[in-house]
């Protein structure tokens, strides 16, 4: 079973300010200079969206869901895509195992290339392989 999250940021060195037609709001923001993880110290501002997933099924839904909530303010993330240093979408995907995958449907891939942001793939296995 896989699980994760899919994540939006938006990251830059310089005070990110974003407001959504839509309203969409960041589930987190962290300044340079927060202590984020293990003590580190970010060295950029991040403004971020996340939603967390479980399944494949959980996968499929929640990357259409967030994919789809861009796709329609496509303008908007062109003209942050030209103004921060780093717009795009990451993939977190976590099993027991070290075997996963998943496919990318076309109009998830169409929506994306509207969106002109990259998508960035973090796979992380428990270790659990069987022999």
């Amino acid at each position: 079973m896989i699980n994760g999250e899919i994540v939006f940021s938006i990251s830059d060195k310089k005070e990110i300010h974003v407001e959504f037609p839509n309203g969409l709001q960041p589930t987190r923001e962290i300044n340079v200079g927060d202590k984020v993880v293990l003590g580190k110290v970010a060295p950029m501002n991040r403004w971020i969206y996340k939603e967390l997933y479980e399944g494949h099924e959980g996968f499929y839904n929640t990357l259409n869901h967030i994919v789809d909530m861009l796709y329609l303010q496509r303008e908007y993330i062109n003209c942050l895509i030209r103004e921060y240093d780093e717009v795009g979408i990451t993939i977190y995907m976590r099993s027991e195992y070290g075997q996963m995958g998943f496919t990318l449907p076309s109009d998830i891939i169409r929506k994306c290339s509207v969106l002109d942001c990259p998508i960035h793939v973090d796979i992380l296995s428990y270790g659990g392989v069987a022999e």
